[in-house]
């Protein structure tokens, strides 16, 4: 099954080696489907995710934040979601309990 939307992200972690400190960016994608949002093997069904939400500035790393039943999901990304928060917001709009 193709997703509804994707959005980049990244992730980074400072890792100490023998010739100083430096930080390790990964990249990964969060991908929103009819029924769920998965986002590096977590699925969060849709029922679950009550809201997106967005903070960002121009030129940094901006926050996507997934507002779940068990909580607020921040992720970074480098790019505004916004096709990805439309999306959900469509599907929300269609189905609210799903």
């Amino acid at each position: 099954m193709k997703p509804l939307a994707t959005q980049p992200c990244v992730e980074m972690k400072q890792e100490i080696h023998w010739t100083g400190k430096c930080t390790v960016e990964t990249s990964y994608t969060i991908e929103l489907y009819e029924d769920e949002v998965i986002a590096k093997q977590k699925r969060y069904p849709l029922k679950n995710v009550f809201d997106v939400s967005f903070y960002g500035q121009n030129g940094a790393i901006g926050f996507l934040y997934l507002h779940t039943n068990t909580g607020v999901i921040s992720f970074f990304v480098k790019t505004k979601p916004t096709q990805f928060m439309n999306t959900f917001f469509e599907l929300k709009q269609d189905n609210p309990d799903g």
